[in-house]
């Protein structure tokens, strides 16, 4: 009746929407903690910078690039590390939504450490792990080091 037919789809059981269904409801479940963080950062910002570059006749866009986004990288770094460890990590969503399913088009890696631990190979599930926890190290640690060069020191 409202004309939104084209939403009836099987989000889940669909191969094509079922990543893609996942990653927007952990985006969802995620964006209220980096919301908070952000707040927490803007915070931190001292209101005498921001009153002292009106005065010197900063616009809107200039007060933001030269001040507000620099003073906000701590907040960028924390949330941008904590997005990629978790979306490397995940596994509550992906078992809650869709068990791997449907085929194999949702298994993620705590969904394969799962299924071959359960199934009694518990060597190739440590293993599996340790190459998850050399992943996130691997990819995470480099991230961070190249964010904290870009932070302010206040």
């Amino acid at each position: 009746m409202v004309g939104l037919d084209f939403m009836m789809q099987d989000w889940l059981n669909d191969p094509k929407y079922a990543l893609f269904t996942i990653i927007m409801t952990d985006i969802w479940r995620v964006a209220g903690f980096s919301m908070v963080v952000y707040l927490a950062g803007l915070q931190f910002i001292p209101k005498d910078l921001i009153e002292s570059s009106n005065i010197d006749g900063a616009n809107y866009w200039s007060r933001f690039k030269h001040i507000v986004f620099p003073l906000l990288a701590p907040a960028f770094t924390v949330n941008v590390l904590l997005a990629m460890i978790g979306s490397m990590k995940v596994f509550e969503i992906v078992m809650v939504l869709t068990e791997g399913g449907p085929g194999y088009t949702t298994e993620v890696f705590y969904t394969l450490i799962r299924t071959t631990f359960s199934s009694g190979e518990m060597g190739y599930a440590t293993a599996v792990n340790m190459l998850l926890f050399f992943f996130v190290t691997l990819v995470g640690v480099p991230v961070l080091l190249k964010m904290k060069k870009r932070e302010v020191e206040m």
